[in-house]
């Protein structure tokens, strides 16, 4: 049995008996095997899940969903992954309540998507409406203006 087949044998073991360490340690080691970085942003995507939905860990779980995007778009994801490439990004949305930290965390997604001048412009508007929360007029009509000039290359 090659060591991939058994490192699938006691990670199917470890998620029946619930062994959320031992899963987390088994998907760690599966990043560090494969070579190809949209899967190894899969397994990074499953560690941030279990993190945050079975060891209530949000801060974790915030950098695999991070490290999943780094895999993800390390090579642009053709457009038809895209929806799973940005799945990560959804639950850190969904994990983050203070507007400086998911600010932060959309400015790295911006950076990211740089080859998809559309999923920016979304992304500059969603920044927008975040300094408008935070009451930074300049920093929101900056990102508006971002977002328009981005639509408008299109």
């Amino acid at each position: 049995m090659s060591e991939l087949e058994t490192l699938q044998t006691e990670l199917q073991a470890a998620q029946d008996a619930k062994d959320w360490p031992k899963v987390l340690a088994l998907l760690a080691r599966f990043v560090e095997l494969e070579a190809e970085p949209f899967r190894s942003g899969a397994y990074c995507y499953s560690m941030a899940l279990i993190r945050r939905d079975e060891l209530a860990d949000p801060v974790a779980a915030v950098e695999h969903c991070n490290d999943a995007l780094d895999n993800y778009f390390l090579e642009n994801p053709t457009e038809e992954l895209l929806p799973m490439a940005m799945a990560p990004f959804g639950a850190i949305e969904r994990m983050l309540r203070e507007d400086r930290t998911l600010e932060r965390q959309y400015r790295k997604m911006i950076y990211r998507v740089k080859s998809f001048p559309m999923l920016q412009a979304d992304l500059y508007e969603k920044l927008a409406a975040i300094y408008t929360g935070l009451d930074s007029p300049d920093a929101a009509a900056s990102a508006m203006a971002e977002a328009t000039r981005l639509r408008s290359q299109a």
